[in-house]
């Protein structure tokens, strides 16, 4: 739509110049807001517990949303116990930045909402 009228286009131009985007557009261009693991991790565990081969009822769809959400929650951010450099790092200064980087040994997950989950059954 091509605005015509001046009274209009001022009006446009006020609500976009107020908006937060156009006030603090650095908050919206950060590094740490392009990153997408958090949701890739988390729709790998939505994998575990919704498997497409199998035709899920809603209540047991629901059932695995919910169990899912308490499995991320409780292992997602958790510490490192040490990093690993693969050798291929050394011999091959050419390759991407991250290989030089090492990766991080996570330590084990935990299934401690599993216990929360009956504890809170067997009190109620």
């Amino acid at each position: 739509m091509i605005i015509k009228d001046p009274k209009a286009e001022l009006l446009l131009r006020n609500a976009i110049q107020k908006s937060a985007i156009y006030q603090n557009p650095a908050d919206y261009v950060d590094v740490m807001a392009m990153d997408t693991f958090y949701v890739e991790s988390f729709n790998n565990v939505l994998n575990l517990f919704h498997d497409k081969r199998i035709a899920f009822g809603n209540e047991e769809y629901i059932l695995g949303s919910h169990m899912a959400v308490l499995h991320w929650n409780g292992n997602v951010d958790r510490p490192y116990s040490s990093i690993w450099n693969p050798p291929e790092a050394q011999f091959a200064p050419n390759i991407g930045p991250r290989h030089h980087e090492g990766e991080q040994v996570y330590k084990t997950r935990t299934l401690m909402y599993t216990w929360n989950i009956r504890n809170a059954y067997m009190n109620f």
